[in-house]
């Protein structure tokens, strides 16, 4: 009540900055794994690893939170419960929880979101609510640009849908030869004119880029100087251990060993020169999309 309150005057400000959108939904899931216990209910993740979203992360996590309890309410033991989230739009992300539970009925579907309509229904196993939480949802959506939507068949399950300002998409290049660092900016920024991109000579500064900047994807070239690339792979994911940074690895060899180790470590490998390539344009869209 008091979030709605702030909400409706105004006085709760949307603090947003860039979050993880895999992360984010996995720590929901924490957060709700009591109640996912309790019934058995299986929640599957389908995100991109190099999606990113500009959000305030409280209210981001409140959304979610309130969106996937719904689904576990009124989903039967030993059900499924789908979370995704993918591109919407150039500005937007788009996700969608879905459930096969108990649906809504026809006299409900133009109650919900409306505070002045406010009703509650008891889920499989006689979960109670106070029916505050979607209208809150629209509510948090709302302000930060977006929209929220379901479609609903009673006894058969819910899908909810909502879109939520997406962060732009950076990419961070670490190649040695700074003329073929700049080769490959200027190919990624014709190809993919939304993208934001970064560029480093060498591994040491790209460590402090990628701590300053948290980019959406990592192209880098296996022979750099002083460190090479798989274990500069290992350094940024020991130092970011919660987020799953992708990585595409240009491997200028034919040794089978390393491009085995860089497969064992689930990074993406193109042997070939440090030129654009129409199988790069392929992995690079593969990671964002």
């Amino acid at each position: 009540m008091l979030d709605w309150s702030r909400l409706q005057t105004g006085r709760l400000k949307i603090e947003a900055h860039k979050i993880h959108a895999q992360s984010l939904v996995y720590n929901c899931i924490s957060y709700l794994t009591g109640v996912t216990v309790r019934k058995n209910i299986t929640i599957s993740v389908n995100i991109p690893d190099a999606l990113y979203i500009e959000a305030d992360e409280r209210l981001a996590n409140q959304v979610i939170i309130c969106l996937l309890s719904n689904a576990v309410k009124f989903s039967n033991e030993n059900d499924s419960v789908e979370v995704s989230a993918n591109i919407y739009n150039n500005q937007l992300v788009e996700f969608v929880v879905k459930d096969n539970g108990l649906g809504i009925s026809e006299a409900n579907k133009e109650k919900l979101f409306n505070i002045g309509k406010l009703f509650t229904t008891e889920g499989t196993k006689g979960e109670k609510g106070s029916g505050l939480g979607l209208a809150v949802t629209k509510q948090i959506i709302e302000k930060h640009s977006g929209q929220i939507w379901f479609y609903s068949v009673e006894g058969k399950g819910s899908e909810f849908h909502f879109t939520i300002p997406s962060a732009v998409i950076t990419v961070l290049l670490v190649i040695d030869d700074r003329e073929e660092l700049r080769l490959l900016e200027t190919d990624i920024k014709k190809y993919f004119p939304n993208f934001a991109v970064l560029t480093s000579e060498n591994a040491f500064e790209a460590l402090g880029i990628i701590s300053a900047k948290l980019p959406s994807l990592i192209i880098l070239e296996h022979g750099l100087p002083l460190m090479n690339g798989l274990q500069f792979v290992n350094m940024v994911r020991k130092e970011n251990k919660n987020i799953m940074i992708p990585f595409i690895t240009i491997i200028d060899s034919d040794s089978e060993t390393t491009l085995k180790s860089y497969q064992e470590i689930g990074v993406r490998t193109i042997k070939q020169k440090t030129i654009f390539t129409e199988q790069l344009k392929e992995k690079i869209e593969s990671v964002i999309y």
